[in-house]
């Protein structure tokens, strides 16, 4: 089973159609850090996990107090920083990032300038929202799932276990 692992709810977007709209973030069940082993992988994710930079670092280091097998993975649709992106990647199995509109794409092409030394070592994952164009940007190492749209209701997918901190 995996943990679907909610770091925060804030988000620096107002996105229609958001999933996070259709839940009540707060009924979450809390995760005890003493249980992350039992997961297959770990999902970080938000609201948007990328405007709470220092909770994700110390949730990584927390897990990996408790777990070095247990891959991480973060969920981020903002690369407005991509150094501190990279640095992140560099700590976790790997990531997910979602363009959901034209203007995401300029902050994933500087994040992909960065890639280099991770393009065959971590997992990447590339969803793009249906309109949004990326012919012009290098996809080499990513797996990609286009043509997104929201989904309502959005559901957990069966096999994750959606919690908080």
């Amino acid at each position: 089973m995996k943990l679907r692992l909610l770091l925060t709810d804030a988000c620096d977007r107002s996105c229609k159609g958001c999933c996070n709209d259709q839940w009540d973030l707060r009924t979450l069940p809390r995760l005890s850090m003493g249980y992350v082993d039992q997961f297959s992988e770990i999902i970080l994710t938000g609201g948007e996990p990328m405007v709470a930079v220092p909770l994700i670092y110390k949730t990584i280091e927390d897990i990996r107090g408790v777990t070095d097998d247990t891959p991480i993975y973060l969920y981020t649709a903002n690369l407005k920083e991509p150094y501190i992106a990279i640095l992140i990647l560099g700590m976790i199995e790997g990531m997910t990032v979602t363009l959901h509109d034209q203007v995401d794409v300029k902050y994933f092409r500087r994040f992909t300038a960065l890639l280099e030394e991770y393009k065959d070592t971590k997992s990447l994952r590339l969803n793009i929202f249906k309109g949004v164009d990326i012919t012009s940007v290098d996809t080499t190492g990513w797996v990609i799932k286009d043509d997104i749209v929201w989904l309502d209701p959005c559901p957990v997918p069966e096999d994750e276990v959606f919690m908080r901190l």
